[in-house]
């Protein structure tokens, strides 16, 4: 799922953020005042929630809700994304991560991808599960993921297999993916492939700061589309980062990637990505970050020039462990 949400007025929102101050966090409002927290928390680097809340000028909405879970040994084991339309629960995404032992990278994971279609009142759930495989330093090796998607209108069932590999060299990183897509419907069975290429370069801390990736398709050759990426970052700790499941995120742009969608050592500044198909998606996100004492984001405020008082806003809330 990879929507904006629609959640509750701004006030609601800061009774619902209130719940947290005993544990976690430094919050800025609309006009960057942060707010005491005791000095014990700032040392709390672990995310906890992200909110992501957008106003027209006149009406602040929650758009969607992140929060993490963790265990005891401090790894991720659920990441759900909650989406919101007129202030109602609309669908809710739950990733799952699975470990082996005492390992520190997870070798599964499950997204539950289940969504209200108002139309033919009734509940479509996605379900995808992903291995991992890393090397002895940590690094993803491969990844390897069947998904399940069902449409009841009309009646159709779509099963996508897809494997990633993925090779090092220096400051250059390496990918390789099959995807094999099967349709089952009433109207028979078809099937799709697609190859995938990309070649990407690294900066001194590992982030992502060029990228092209090509798309072939597997039965003629055709190229069907490519993609270039440029990407900068500043030089504050990305609160994903310290996350378990960190290496498991696409470690390569794919087209309107949104900050939390690929692995950052620091938090990303501006992405360029130009699609040879759809044209060229831009963000630009410097000077819109406010930071803790500690050097981590507490929010990201993005005026809308095209309307006075309009805005988007995400909010960062920590915890510790």
């Amino acid at each position: 799922m990879k929507g904006r949400f629609i959640f509750r007025t701004l006030p609601a929102l800061i009774i619902i953020l209130s719940l947290f101050t005993s544990c976690q966090k430094e919050i800025s409002d609309t006009v960057g005042n942060v707010v005491p927290v005791p000095p014990s928390v700032l040392d709390s680097s672990y995310l906890s929630a992200m909110y992501i809340i957008e106003s027209d000028g006149s009406v602040t909405d929650t758009t969607e809700v992140f929060k993490y879970i963790y265990d005891n040994a401090k790894r991720v084991t659920s990441v759900t994304d909650s989406e919101f339309v007129s202030h109602s629960l609309t669908g809710t995404f739950n990733r799952q991560y699975f470990y082996n032992g005492t390992d520190t990278l997870p070798f599964k994971m499950i997204n539950i991808n289940q969504e209200f279609d108002p139309q033919h009142n009734i509940e479509i759930i996605d379900t995808t599960t992903t291995y991992f495989y890393f090397d002895a330093t940590g690094k993803l090796l491969k990844d390897s993921t069947i998904q399940l998607t069902t449409n009841f209108v009309p009646q159709q069932y779509k099963i996508r297999n897809s494997v990633w590999n993925y090779q090092y060299n220096g400051n250059n990183l390496f990918g390789y993916r099959l995807d094999t897509i099967s349709t089952f419907s009433s109207s028979g069975t078809n099937h799709f492939g697609r190859i995938e290429r990309d070649t990407a370069t690294l900066d001194a801390n590992g982030n992502l700061v060029s990228n092209r990736r090509v798309d072939f398709n597997t039965i003629t050759g055709a190229v069907t589309y490519s993609i270039n990426s440029t990407v900068t970052y500043d030089d504050k700790p990305s609160p994903f980062a310290r996350l378990s499941n960190f290496k498991t995120y696409a470690l390569f742009p794919f087209g309107e990637t949104f900050f939390n969608e690929m692995p950052q050592k620091n938090n990303r500044l501006h992405i360029t990505e130009v699609n040879s198909n759809s044209g060229t998606y831009d963000e630009d996100l410097t000077g819109k970050y406010s930071y803790r004492s500690n050097g981590y984001p507490s929010q990201i405020l993005i005026p809308d020039g095209t309307s006075p008082g309009a805005f988007e806003k995400v909010i960062f809330v920590y915890t510790s462990l």
